[in-house]
C-alpha cells in the first residue's frame, strides 16, 4: 500500500446521527419497523412506491425509498429524490479566466435503454421497533422523511384513515432515566451502522454507531440514547465521558 493510499484508507469524516421516536396518533398493534417492512413488501417496485411531489400538469419530481435492506431486527434505507430529465450543471475551474464557464450534461442511457437521472438528495436511516436514526443532508431533512413515511404507509394500507405517525425528539422514559442516572456529558462514536444479530429485541434499543460523532446532553436527541446502554452496541466503539 502506498503512503497516499494509506492516508485515504484512514480518512474519517464527522457526521451527525439524529435519533427520533415514532409516535402514532392511534397506536397500531405493530411497530414502525414492522409496518415499513410490510409496506415495502406490498410495493416492491420503484414505480409502485415513488411519491409524486409536484402537480400533475408539471414535470414530475419523485421521492422514494430507493434502496433498503433488513438485517436482524433492523431495517436500513435510503430516502431519495430526483426529477427526470434534469441535466447536471458543472463549471470549468479556470483560475486564469475572467468569468466561469458553466456547462450542462445529460448522462447517457444504460445499455438496455433506460435513462440515467440525476440524484438530487439523499437521507440515510435505520429503524428498530419504534426507534429511528437518520443521517440528514443539507437538502433532505427529517420532516421530509416523516412526510414520506406517512404517505407510503397510507399508500400501502398499513396506516388506516386519518391515523398518523410522527417522528419526535423525546426518548422513551426508560432511556431518559438511564441517561440521567449515568451522568453522561458526551460520547464519541465510530464504526459502521450495522445490526448485531445477538441483540435482544425486547431490550431497550440503541440507535447504534455509524460514523465519528460527538453529542452533548444539551443537543437534541442526536444519538444520545447510545449513552443509556454502556455495555451494548450495534457495532463500532463507544467511549463515554462521565461527569
Amino acid at each position: 500500500m502506498t503512503p497516499w493510499s494509506a492516508v485515504l484508507a484512514k480518512e474519517r469524516k464527522a457526521k451527525t446521527l439524529v435519533y427520533k421516536h415514532a409516535l402514532f396518533h392511534s397506536p397500531p398493534a405493530t411497530t414502525l419497523k414492522q409496518q415499513l417492512a410490510l409496506a415495502l413488501a406490498k410495493k416492491p417496485t420503484i414505480g409502485d412506491r415513488r411519491e409524486s411531489l409536484g402537480p400533475p400538469d408539471q414535470s414530475p419530481e419523485w421521492r422514494l425509498i430507493g434502496q433498503y435492506r433488513a438485517e436482524a431486527d433492523m431495517l436500513f434505507g435510503v430516502l431519495m429524490t430526483y426529477m427526470p430529465g434534469t441535466a447536471s450543471t458543472f463549471l470549468v475551474d479556470d483560475t486564469a479566466a475572467t468569468s466561469l464557464t458553466v456547462e450542462q450534461f445529460v448522462a447517457p442511457q444504460t445499455t438496455d435503454g433506460k435513462r440515467r437521472e440525476r440524484l438530487d438528495a439523499t437521507l440515510f436511516f435505520a429503524v428498530y421497533a419504534n426507534h429511528l436514526v437518520m443521517m440528514q443532508s443539507s437538502s433532505m431533512r427529517e420532516r421530509q422523511l416523516e412526510h414520506h413515511l406517512q404517505w407510503l404507509l397510507h399508500h400501502a394500507g398499513e396506516l388506516e384513515g386519518t391515523n398518523q405517525v410522527r417522528l419526535v425528539d423525546q426518548l422513551p422514559k426508560a432511556a431518559r432515566d438511564k441517561v440521567e442516572a449515568a451522568g453522561v456529558r458526551e460520547l464519541d462514536i465510530g464504526g459502521e451502522l450495522e445490526a448485531d444479530e445477538t441483540l435482544d429485541s425486547s431490550a431497550e434499543p440503541v440507535p447504534g454507531p455509524a460514523v465519528a460523532r460527538t453529542a452533548t446532553m444539551d443537543s437534541s436527541a442526536s444519538v444520545v440514547e447510545s449513552a443509556s446502554e454502556k455495555n451494548r452496541h450495534l457495532g463500532g466503539a463507544e467511549e463515554l465521558v462521565e461527569t
